[in-house]
């Protein structure tokens, strides 16, 4: 949290912003960090998770096919067959995160203790959204980008 309190969010966002494709993701992005700032934090995470989503499915295989936790799982599995352990290592992290964040969840039962995106993206979530969950998607988003930048040498 005191990590990212200052400068370094501010370089993780810039470094976001550069490898985000086309100008409408690179706009809700600019919104969301503005969000951030105000402290609207329940406004910047729902929308964080669209641009998480769609910076994860960037990465599939099949435009149909945009099972977030299929595509990070299959990258893991991926990358370690070539020996690329760093690589693997921070697609196997975004499979586990995606895992708990897309949970399958039925909503007569209990909400989860960790956000999950289906009680959030479909209304239901009765959690304040909190400073550290948005951190939590911005990391998501500079894992991608870090492994962006190095399967293309974006600089």
């Amino acid at each position: 949290y005191d990590y990212y309190d200052g400068r370094e969010w501010k370089l993780m966002c810039r470094k976001i912003s550069r490898v985000l494709e086309g100008t409408a993701q690179q706009a809700i992005f600019t919104e969301c960090m503005t969000a951030f700032k105000k402290g609207m934090f329940a406004v910047c995470l729902t929308t964080l998770l669209t641009v998480l989503e769609g910076f994860i499915s960037a990465f599939g295989d099949d435009p149909q096919d945009i099972r977030v936790m299929r595509i990070c799982k299959f990258h893991a599995d991926d990358e370690m067959q070539k020996k690329n352990n760093i690589k693997s290592l921070c697609w196997l992290s975004m499979y586990e995160y995606t895992k708990i964040l897309y949970q399958k969840s039925n909503f007569s039962q209990p909400e989860p203790s960790t956000i999950n995106r289906h009680w959030i993206q479909h209304g239901r979530t009765g959690k304040s959204a909190t400073k550290t969950d948005c951190l939590r998607v911005f990391n998501a988003l500079s894992t991608l980008t870090n492994i962006k930048q190095q399967t293309y040498k974006i600089e």
